[in-house]
């Protein structure tokens, strides 16, 4: 321990006792205690405190309302050389006992009306406490001011705040004099504090601004000025109490912020002119909520404050201006205060460039002591200081995310314990806050995660539909599935928001009329979940069309699949669903699903399925033709764990066969073959060149490879040949490879199965193709496209090469916002999507350049209706003919409708391989061409999002498909933000600026066929 010194809180507080005795120190609504009074008060205290043996490293518990005594009772166990802990009368008995125990509570000072509660929180205690009563009469000021000031070391305990920490274990942090004495210094030089000041000291006793708030007015010969339940119940109450006492600086939490300003008129805000600085902190402050205070009260600075209490309170000030506030979802959190050390650092706890994301390190003199009888704990969250070279020092790792702008400003994140997986995506609950606090009349927000869905809690300022407007701006992944508007957002004891009320609230029963339905029918309420998560909607109706609410056939498969899992009923039909697509028709296609175990079903040794056989000898044929490929491009920003990366790659090798499976032939039937181990290696440098085929001998057929950019941003490709992956097991691939990277950093490296397999698919697959359904769906294909023309005869710029090379490019073109919106509309008006509206709108054009009104385009089905198929990666795509004959004169919106009906009539008949519905039509040949269409219509947006892993921010890379069999493919995306037509075609035969044309041609059709669905659609006119 250091050498004793004279305190500088007590230190100064004396000096002020000596020049001004009678000017104020402590005032409340009728109460008014002067420096002198205060002082000889509180050494009465320390004098009993002293004699019942606390001193140095003692703890007493402070048991006392907010109000002029507690302050005394502070001072008197600071000048009793003693260490405090508030225990609030407020709190459970058995928490309070708790507290009392793990800080081995030597004294109770209890304020008068308390000794009940007080005697409860001994009792059981060994050994019990002693419990003192707080005298309330100072007695001769004059004798007791003659005492001296008692000698704390710097290191020496001055104080022990609990807090819950996300676990809910209360955890005492304990906070030295020295930090304490900083964090003061702090305050005064940054609010440039002086005598005139009136701090007002309202936060709960518990709450460690408490501390600052009851001591700093006292160092400079100011007045704190102590706030009542009652005085801080209302936002009127509190600008009353305001005026009364002249309060220049007040410190609240944003979630009162937002109750004060959506009140505040022009008598509040008269009664706030004493105010230069409002003190902002305990939670993230949103630059809405901060804007609306700069509209009322322009001349009160806003300071928004961060720290732990682990660190003696706060660690960062800023001066949150207007223009920030305007320009800024959330303000900066600002720069360190005086004698702190701030670094920001990835995982391995390496400092990371400005800009990236990382952890918050606290070093310096406001660096606690850790968790009073807590050695495990304190030893996790307070490490060996590496980075400053100062020995013996020690860093607070505070568990949040943040970054450091380049102005060296700190950027706050949000906690890591605010983090849940949302539709595939890494959201932090500040961000959807932050989308609802950007609609205009929403006053406050918070958001809690409950059953897997993300509930929101709102106040008003105007009537609004909030979670109508988060739909219309907001990525899906930020869209609440619930918003329940409050009369005001429940609070904890620190005045923060309560999340965990709202979580309460949300377990609560329903209203006896939406309980009895569900009573009625509870798997009906679980079905409609299922459809609104899927949708991204807070609600949706039991016979509302899926369809029409914006689903498409993908999410139809995720949709799904959840049922399968979260009903038990792995048999569950995709094509039963989409033959009702609403809530009541999935609940409908589970009931009648059959018994279905997954995991014991016969495997195909050696066997291709289907769509491996088409690929493989395609690939036979075309020995010319470079390998079909699927690229996953994904640039990594932030600090990169390759090790961690290394064990995701052996891990998806180990889960999923195709990855450990190479091809061959015996008399020209392919043959597959399935090895115990692969070996998915993280080679350097770019993509160029992967040499991968369906002749490659050893597995993976696949290559990974990272290129380092700069130290937080490199470049991470995956190549997969199409013999074992297709479109949607990127999306598995992607999800793999992030959950496996996690769960190495936190150090789980166990490697579990997919609950299916591969070979159990291929097996499945060909039992089903001996059975009556595959009958059925034959029939479907020949009836649906008897008497078909012949190939589609693109008009070309060069004739079509005897023997193609494959190789592709792309042009792009995009619709407007505005008009992706309204597109969406009219297709949801004729319970159509937007890819069905890039199907008609490409028949027109098609229509028109090849003169023939019997057109069929291919699109492509995931194939995924097997039960557990939707988790493992593998060829499965099917390729399905939609066959568009409308007659002489349609308009957008009947094409729409008979979009629609191909479409879903093709998808309920998706598992006849497609060289097999080739076979059952026979239709017209032409050598060199694809058979039944030669244009296809695609829908790759499910691997377009970006998303978080660990600290890393992936954004994927925009990537042409190298080589296709097809003349035209257009890939439709961004379907629910900036819809985005990518045309792939063939340079041996046709212009890029050809294709623009088409391209242009479809967005064209789409903006009119938007704006006048009930338009006839003739040739020549788009």
């Amino acid at each position: 321990m250091t050498e004793p010194m004279v305190s500088p809180v007590l230190d100064r507080f004396a000096s002020w006792r000596r020049k001004h005795p009678e000017a104020p120190a402590v005032v409340a609504d009728g109460v008014t205690r002067g420096y002198a009074e205060l002082d000889a008060l509180a050494r009465r205290h320390a004098e009993a405190l002293r004699a019942a043996g606390a001193g140095r490293e003692t703890v007493v518990a402070l048991v006392a309302d907010r109000g002029p005594g507690y302050v005394a009772m502070m001072l008197g166990v600071l000048l009793a050389g003693a260490a405090f802990v508030p225990v609030e009368p407020g709190v459970p008995v058995r928490r309070a006992r708790r507290m009392c125990a793990d800080a081995d509570v030597r004294a109770l000072l209890v304020e008068p009306g308390h000794e009940e509660f007080a005697a409860e929180v001994v009792a059981g205690l060994d050994p019990e406490p002693s419990v003192l009563v707080a005298v309330t009469e100072h007695g001769e000021p004059g004798r007791e001011a003659q005492g001296t000031v008692p000698d704390r070391p710097r290191d020496g305990l001055a104080y022990v705040i609990f807090t819950s920490g996300s676990t809910g274990t209360p955890k005492g942090a304990m906070v030295a004099d020295g930090g304490m004495d900083n964090h003061l210094a702090a305050k005064i030089a940054d609010l440039e504090l002086g005598p005139a000041d009136v701090v007002g000291l309202t936060a709960p006793l518990s709450f460690d601004i408490s501390v600052w708030q009851t001591l700093v007015a006292l160092t400079i010969g100011a007045r704190t000025a102590v706030a009542s339940p009652h005085n801080i119940s209302e936002p009127a109450e509190l600008v009353a109490w305001v005026r009364r006492h002249g309060v220049t600086v007040l410190e609240i939490v944003p979630s009162f912020l937002a109750v004060l300003t959506a009140q505040l008129d022009d008598d509040l805000k008269a009664g706030l002119s004493s105010l230069r600085y409002l003190v902002v902190t305990g939670e993230a402050l949103p630059g809405a909520i901060a804007r609306r205070w700069y509209e009322h009260c322009p001349d009160s600075l806003i300071v928004n404050a961060y720290g732990p209490t682990e660190c003696s309170d706060d660690v960062t000030h800023h001066v949150v201006t207007a223009a920030e506030s305007a320009a800024r979802p959330w303000p900066s959190i600002g720069r360190e205060v005086l004698n702190t050390r701030l670094y920001v650092v990835d995982a391995d706890g390496r400092e990371v460039p400005a800009g990236t994301e990382g952890e918050l390190l606290v070093g310096g003199a406001g660096v606690g002591r850790g968790y009073i009888g807590d050695p495990v704990r304190t030893a996790l969250a307070f490490v060996p200081d590496g980075l400053s070279g100062a020995p013996g020092a020690r860093l607070y790792r505070t568990a949040d995310r943040v970054s450091r702008a380049a102005d060296g400003t700190i950027d706050f994140h949000g906690r890591r314990d605010r983090q849940v997986k949302v539709r595939g995506h890494r959201v932090e609950l500040g961000d959807v806050e932050a989308e609802l606090l950007r609609v205009p009349g929403v006053g406050s927000a918070a958001c809690v995660f409950t059953g897997g869905r993300l509930r929101a809690f709102v106040t008003l300022d105007a009537p609004v539909d909030a979670a109508a407007a988060v739909r219309a701006g907001a990525p899906h992944y930020l869209v609440p599935h619930e918003v329940t508007v409050l009369a005001r957002l429940p609070v904890n004891t620190s005045g923060k928001t309560d999340h965990r009320v709202l979580e309460a609230l949300c377990a609560e029963d329903m209203s006896p009329d939406t309980a009895a339905a569900s009573v009625r029918e509870p798997d009906l309420e679980v079905a409609c979940g299922l459809v609104a998560e899927a949708l991204g909607v807070a609600v949706i109706g039991p016979d509302e069309d899926f369809f029409t609410a914006g689903g498409d056939s993908l999410l139809a498969m995720t949709l799904v699949a959840g049922a399968r899992t979260r009903f038990g009923a792995e048999g569950t039909s995709l094509r039963a669903f989409l033959s009702q697509p609403t809530p009541r028709g999935l609940l409908a296609a589970v009931r009648a699903a059959g018994s279905v175990t997954v995991g014991e079903e016969p495997r195909a040794v050696g066997a291709l399925s289907s769509g491996q056989e088409r690929l493989w000898f395609f690939e036979q044929l075309h020995r010319r033709k470079a390998p079909n490929l699927l690229v996953l491009s994904l640039d990594l920003y932030g600090p990169l764990d390759e090790d961690a990366l290394r064990h995701a790659l052996a891990a998806v090798a180990a889960r999923h066969e195709p990855l450990r499976t190479v091809f061959s032939q015996e008399r020209g039937v392919p043959k597959a073959a399935l090895r115990p181990e692969a070996e998915f290696t993280l080679e350097a440098g770019t993509s160029d060149g992967c040499g991968i085929s369906a002749r490659t001998p050893e597995p993976p057929l696949a290559r990974a490879r990272l290129e380092r950019i700069a130290d937080d941003h490199h470049v991470f490709v995956v190549t997969l040949h199409h013999l074992i992956a297709d479109g949607w097991s990127l999306e598995v691939l992607k999800r793999d490879i992030a959950e496996h990277y996690e769960r190495a950093l936190a150090g789980d490296t166990t490697v579990a199965l997919p609950r299916s397999s591969f070979s159990q698919y291929v097996a499945a697959e060909r039992a089903w193709l001996e059975g009556s359904e595959a009958e059925e769906c034959t029939r479907y294909w020949t009836e649906t496209l008897a008497g078909t023309p012949g190939a589609i005869d693109l008009p070309l710029d060069r004739p079509r090469p005897a023997k193609p090379d494959f190789g592709t490019d792309h042009v792009v073109t995009f619709l407007t916002a505005h008009e992706t919106k309204a597109l969406a509309e009219t297709a949801r008006a004729h319970g159509a999507t937007p890819f069905m509206a890039v199907l008609a709108a490409s028949y027109v054009v098609l229509r028109e350049a090849t003169a023939t009104t019997d057109l069929v385009l291919g699109i492509d089905s995931v194939n995924r209706s097997w039960p557990g198929s939707e988790e493992l990666i593998g060829t499965f795509v099917n390729q399905l003919p939609i066959r568009l004959a409308p007659g002489e004169a349609p308009s957008f919106g009947e094409l729409l409708d008979l979009a629609r009906r191909q479409v879903l009539g093709a998808q309920e008949h998706d598992r006849l391989p497609f060289h097999k519905l080739v076979a059952a039509v026979n239709p017209p040949r032409q050598a060199g061409r694809f058979p039944i269409f030669q244009v296809k219509v695609t829908h790759q947006s499910a691997w377009r999002a970006g998303m978080r892993i660990g600290d890393l921010r992936v954004e994927p890379r925009e990537l042409a498909d190298p080589v296709m069999d097809m003349d035209l493919m257009i890939d439709v995306s961004g379907e629910t933000d900036r819809l985005r037509l990518e045309v792939l075609f063939w340079p041996e035969t046709l212009d890029s600026a050809t294709v623009a044309g088409w391209a242009k041609a479809v967005a064209d059709v789409l903006r009119s066929g938007a704006a006048e669905p009930d338009a006839v659609l003739t040739f020549g006119e788009r």
